[in-house]
């Protein structure tokens, strides 16, 4: 398998074919689990795409996979259809080719069969009372016969089961696959060497703020018990901000986030000298600045596994 370390962010991806797929904006998990997960802004759908590392031929200034362009993104099409059961049937069959944002637009496909399911039950209670003349009692709604439409361009999750780990010492974590939390511990436990990059799926800030929001506190502290049961690890918090405003305001707030989940990390039980803050400002745009939904990706902090 090709070593993840040669792979850098902001290289093309390139398929067996010749065409360009996109540019490399990071790689998750370890192993047979590692993948390059593609930029947003470089997907013509505008979703994270991944492509798994056991599908890359060679790297130099570019990955060339072994691949074509056809068979990499029907991957991501299957990932992409389907109601929210269909959606994780999908992933299960593509693997890591899948996307993990679901875009509900893209899987109405169903619908038809839905309708004229629809228009079945209507016509058979229909035919109900018009032979007994007896009013039927109400149905209540269920999936089958309440259809809610979803906006157009929403996210549809893809149910994914935890897993109980049992991390050194003794204690264990519940951790859901492809998550910072279940990536960093498979790391911790491996012998793959350090440094290592890892971004939070969901770790945001709001605009011009630099506090820690309470949605994202139970992954920061699910952070502190995996770095706690490896005292050796050491890491660095990345604080970033979006594009608006001066350079040097922006530097300062990427620093003011680094440093708020730092401090969330020490306050759970991580010794205060194994975490250090740093700040990248507005660069290294994970999105399109363009855009409130890419300003917001941009906010963010990311965890960079110094010593292990």
């Amino acid at each position: 398998m090709i070593d993840a370390a040669t792979i850098r962010k902001d290289m093309p991806v390139i398929a067996s074919d010749g065409d360009t797929l996109g540019e490399v904006d990071g790689l998750e998990g370890i192993g047979q689990d590692a993948r390059i997960k593609m930029k947003r802004n470089t997907s013509p759908d505008g979703h994270h795409h991944f492509v798994a590392l056991s599908d890359v031929a060679r790297v130099d200034e570019h990955v060339h996979l072994n691949r074509s362009a056809s068979e990499v993104r029907s991957g991501w099409m299957l990932a992409g259809a389907g109601t929210a059961a269909g959606a994780t049937t999908g992933a299960a069959a593509t693997g890591v080719h899948g996307a993990r944002d679901v875009d509900a637009e893209g899987g109405n496909n169903w619908l038809p069969w839905i309708l004229g399911a629809l228009a079945l039950f209507a016509l058979l209670v229909f035919g109900l009372r018009s032979c007994d003349n007896v009013e039927p009692a109400a149905v209540a709604p269920t999936a089958g016969n309440d259809i809610v439409a979803a906006p157009a361009g929403a996210d549809v999750a893809v149910a994914v089961a935890e897993q109980s780990v049992t991390l050194p010492g003794g204690n264990t974590v519940m951790l859901v696959p492809q998550t910072i939390g279940y990536d960093l511990q498979r790391y911790l436990a491996s012998g793959e060497s350090a440094p290592r990059r890892f971004e939070f799926e969901r770790l945001n800030f709001d605009t011009a703020r630099a506090e820690l929001r309470a949605i994202d506190r139970p992954t920061v502290d699910g952070l502190a018990r995996i770095l706690v049961a490896y005292p050796a690890a050491r890491v660095q918090l990345v604080g970033y901000a979006d594009a608006r405003g001066a350079s040097a305001p922006n530097a300062e707030l990427g620093a003011q986030r680094a440093q708020t989940v730092a401090a969330a990390l020490i306050a759970a039980g991580v010794a205060t000298d194994r975490v250090e803050a740093a700040s990248a400002g507005e660069a290294g745009p994970t999105d399109t600045n363009a855009s409130s939904q890419g300003q917001a990706e941009n906010r963010r902090t990311e965890l960079v596994v110094l010593a292990k």
